[in-house]
């Protein structure tokens, strides 16, 4: 092994932050004399055009290493340059030589399997074909895992290096596929908008709970942490390292023991780093692995979130060892945190972990400016095992909070809107993590010009500032960075303001009709509800239906005035009648176990199915009353055999059963497009089995929208555990069509 060796990020190809000093470190013989030249060359070989701009040497030291080797020096800043820089180190003898260095902004990428997603699993992949535009985008890739046949087991001290470690090239479309496709985009925005190299570390890492990024004395010092890491059977002191299980007796480590048996430790490297001093220098484990040892990882993305299963990964400082120590010190302009699927249920903890984690950041990086840019991500929907239907609502929103309290510059971007289409596999489900990607990484990058820069970007997904209540409405007022560019506005297609909730003092929430004023307001209000208490938008798990969007095209966060205790209004997109289908799960992913392509996936489900006799069902546009299109049900000899369709409310993703007796009546609005008579009736079953079938009601024969109604009184059944909701449909003329524009719950306050 040679001697003089460097800090893992110091590679060919790679991207040094401007605008800020960039530490370099590395190891040689005790005592040695260490030299350090940066040089910088004109890109095409020329001789510059330009005299102004320096090139030859633009830095030179020399220094005595210490007796165990170490030596550190500190490069100037420098200002953005696609010129190609070369960095020489020597020391007795041997020679280190690092080009093709760009000299721009630099981002550590890191979080669980949603960043994980490669470029090639992700609707990024198409902008590959572009790639040979991008020689300046430079990603530096380690093995997903963390580990390398040098390495092949988790280290309990922090490393020196990333394992399997390499910069490469934006227009190098064969290792480019395997990078963050979250990471890809991010660049290819950063890069479009600033014109300057940009460089991001890839350090993601699939299934990993956030304790396992974590330093050891933070989990060890803070006791809810560690319990935390405890309760959820992850805990492992050296004595159990790597061990299935944690039963193990100290004396057989070969460790000494202190007076009440338990064992000594040394001081972990990171504890030294995070004082300023040198690391440490473990033998055992080389500073630099070399390109022909990188080993190629599949990345995993199948283990069912909040299992508990115990990993190898999820040990306590597990990634920090392997993908964070190695990089102290580096000169950078901030993180994107992509994660949380593992602790989605865990919301007080994760929101005091991910402080600790963001100071662990800070003071692990050197900030280009002094102070760390961080952009967060909300998690997509998804059914999680054991959740109501509320709770990844409510880490979302502790994402929030978190970027209003954490010390650095933070925002949040939101994804709710974005298509929750996933890659196919032959086995196993991938719902976890969804294909739309591009956006994702586009809506972090003008959220990290909005914080770093200002101007028109975003500083994170727009949010509101103010609620006043006037007389029977409320009034939502946004900030400025909401609305900044254009006004606010409805998504593509849409043409009615979808997701508010609105309670009166039963703290029921209901539904409530919404109008954007002047594009920089939002006025909510319901009919029946004179003094409404409270107010939230897109507050559920799945929460697709809501369409408002902000600057940046960005959908405005999800919020809710205040967190009394409350009945929530879960999304019921059947009864708006201008979709046919929704993404939805018709059962839950209980355990990773391989599953047939035949068994009920998540996917696109039909929102109204016909269950019986003839028919079909189709969309119809425009609108006859309310939104941007309407459902017809057409149907043949109805005569002699009814028709019957139901709504999809049993469907996991609903959360059921239904719950509709908040409500005084069931309203169907409808348009009888033939020239006779009809009869329909309401169909339901609750979840003890009793059915309903109401009494067929008159459709007149009239060329106009009637409504049909179902008093609270009539339903003779519980209707708060509805499990089927239907219609029967009979017709003398036999063939025909009726068109659905709406089913509406009447909600009238108790007195």
């Amino acid at each position: 092994m040679p001697n003089l060796r460097l800090a893992t990020i110091y590679g060919d190809g790679m991207v040094l932050q401007r605008k800020a000093p960039s530490k370099l470190f590395g190891f040689t013989a005790g005592n040695a004399p260490v030299s350090v030249t940066f040089e910088r060359f004109p890109q095409d070989g020329d001789a510059p055009a330009d005299a102004d701009i320096q090139f030859g040497v633009l830095f030179h030291d020399e220094e005595i290493a210490d007796p165990d080797g170490y030596f550190e020096f500190k490069l100037p800043p420098l200002l953005p340059s696609f010129d190609p820089c070369r960095l020489t180190v020597q020391s007795i003898g041997e020679v280190q030589v690092i080009r093709d260095i760009l000299i721009g902004d630099v981002w550590y990428a890191a979080g669980q399997d949603n960043m994980a997603q490669t470029v090639r699993q992700s609707d990024v992949a198409p902008l590959l074909e572009d790639s040979v535009n991008f020689s300046a985008i430079r990603f530096y890739q380690m093995n997903e895992d963390g580990l390398s046949e040098k390495v092949p087991a988790y280290s309990y001290q922090p490393l020196g290096e990333a394992q399997g470690g390499f910069w490469h090239r934006g227009d190098q479309p064969y290792f480019c596929a395997d990078v963050s496709a979250v990471a890809f985009t991010f660049a290819h925005e950063l890069f479009n908008a600033l014109n300057i190299p940009i460089g991001v570390i890839c350090a993601a890492a699939c299934r990993t709970s956030i304790h396992a990024w974590l330093p050891r004395e933070t989990i060890e010092n803070d006791p809810v942490i560690k319990n935390h890491v405890r309760e959820v059977r992850q805990y492992r002191d050296e004595a159990s390292w790597n061990e299935e299980s944690i039963e193990k007796q100290v004396k057989r480590s070969g460790r000494d023991v202190d007076p009440a048996g338990r064992p000594v430790f040394p001081k972990p490297q990171t504890v030294a780093l995070l004082h300023g001093l040198k690391p440490d220098r473990p033998e055992e484990v080389p500073i630099v692995v070399p390109r022909a040892a990188i080993r190629k990882t599949l990345v995993a993305q199948d283990q069912v979130p909040l299992e508990r299963e115990f990993t190898t990964r999820n040990q306590p400082s597990a990634m920090f060892n392997h993908k964070v120590a190695p990089f102290v010190g580096l000169a950078l302009s901030g993180v994107l945190w992509f994660h949380g699927e593992n602790d989605v249920d865990s919301i007080d903890y994760y929101h005091r972990a991910l402080a600790r984690l963001v100071s662990t950041f800070e003071a692990l990086f050197e900030p280009m400016d002094g102070k760390l840019t961080l952009v967060l991500t909300q998690l997509p929907p998804f059914l999680y095992n054991g959740l109501d239907a509320f709770g990844e609502a409510e880490f979302n929103e502790m994402l929030a909070y978190a970027c209003h309290t954490l010390p650095v510059r933070a925002g949040l971007v939101t994804l709710y809107d974005l298509p929750l289409i996933y890659p196919e596999k032959e086995r196993r489900c991938g719902a976890l993590t969804p294909s739309s990607k591009a956006v994702v990484g586009r809506r972090m990058a003008k959220t990290a010009l909005g914080l770093m820069y200002g101007g028109d970007a975003p500083k994170g997904a727009p949010q509101p500032v103010g609620l006043e209540r006037i007389g029977n409405k409320w009034m939502v007022d946004f900030s400025q960075d909401a609305t900044r560019g254009h006004d606010l506005y409805l998504r593509n297609g849409d043409t009615v303001l979808k997701g508010f909730s609105v309670c009166d003092e039963s703290r029921v929430f209901v539904k409530a009709d919404a109008r954007i004023l002047y594009g920089v307001r939002v006025l909510v209000w319901h009919d029946a509800i004179e003094e409404p208490v409270s107010i939230a938008y897109g507050y559920a798990n799945f929460n697709g239906e809501a369409n408002l969007i902000g600057a940046g095209d960005m959908p405005v966060l999800p919020f809710r005035a205040d967190r009394e205790a409350s009945s929530y209004l879960l999304p019921m997109p059947w009864f708006d009648c201008d979709s046919l289908t929704h993404f939805a799960w018709e059962e839950p992913i209980t355990q990773d176990v391989p599953r047939s392509r035949k068994t009920n996936q998540p996917g696109e489900k039909p929102l109204w199915e016909v269950t019986r006799g003839r028919a079909s069902l189709d969309l119809v546009v425009p609108s006859l009353g309310y939104s941007d299109a309407d459902i017809e049900v057409i149907y043949r000899n109805a005569d002699k055999r009814p028709v019957e369709w139901d709504a999809a409310v049993s469907m996991a993703s609903a959360y059921p059963p239904l719950n509709l007796s908040p409500y005084s009546a069931i309203e169907l609005l409808l348009f009888n497009p033939d020239h006779r008579e009809k009869t329909i009736q309401l169909l339901l079953e609750d979840a003890n089995g009793v059915v309903f079938e109401s009494d067929p009601r008159r459709i007149e024969d009239t060329l106009k929208t009637q409504t049909i109604a179902w008093k609270e009184g009539e339903l003779a059944n519980d209707t708060s555990q509805i499990t089927r909701f239907g219609f029967r449909l009979v017709d003398p003329g036999s063939t025909g069509s009726l068109v659905m524009v709406r089913v509406i719950l009447k909600y009238v306050p108790k007195k």
